[in-house]
């Protein structure tokens, strides 16, 4: 149901800070907190608070996506000559690079099916949407104009991101994950 703003209610949190946060399945919350330093990927389940996965060499950059079946997550940890696409378990253990060849921007998006992940990514002088295989292999450009934020729908079917901004005004549009473009309604966000 609709729930008022009267029954928000804040999460007691043992870090100072806490940001972009986002759900699984099973009810536990990801998001980024430090407790000194860059951030660190935090599980909220229940009342317990547990830091999972500090990047080794670099700082976490925008939320961390959650596989469908819960099981893995994702993040983009930046440095500075390069970002890159880590994939670890839920437990915070086995981090390893995905689509190596990439330098990452922004917050990465799960495939339904768990075998893709849509993000964005320096291409020469602009930024483009790419799907990067999770079991390995090279990533895909699936837009070539500028493009940025990828989201994957809950059907498979599209993957929603920003296009090229004009003035202040990003239009929303829509690509398949073969990278044939998507109609959607004119949708412009300020």
């Amino acid at each position: 149901g609709v729930a008022g703003e009267d029954s928000a209610r804040p999460l007691a949190l043992p870090t100072a800070r806490s940001a972009a946060p986002r759900f699984a399945r099973d009810g536990t919350l990801h998001y980024l907190a430090a407790r000194g330093g860059a951030d660190a990927v935090w599980r909220l389940a229940g009342d317990r608070a547990t830091e999972l996965w500090k990047a080794p060499d670099g700082a976490i950059d925008g939320a961390v996506a959650v596989s469908p079946d819960g099981s893995q997550l994702c993040a983009s940890v930046r440095r500075p000559e390069r970002s890159t696409l880590y994939c670890l378990s839920a437990t915070g253990a086995d981090a390893r690079p995905v689509g190596e060849s990439l330098d990452v921007r922004g917050a990465p998006s799960w495939s339904p099916d768990g075998k893709w992940i849509a993000v964005a990514a320096r291409d020469g002088p602009a930024v483009h949407v790419f799907k990067v295989p999770v079991s390995g292999g090279e990533p895909v450009r699936l837009v070539d104009s500028v493009s940025a934020n990828p989201v994957w729908s809950p059907n498979g079917k599209v993957i929603l991101y920003s296009g090229a901004s004009r003035a202040r005004i990003v239009p929303l549009k829509g690509v398949t994950p073969e990278g044939q473009p998507y109609p959607i309604p004119a949708i412009s966000v300020d």
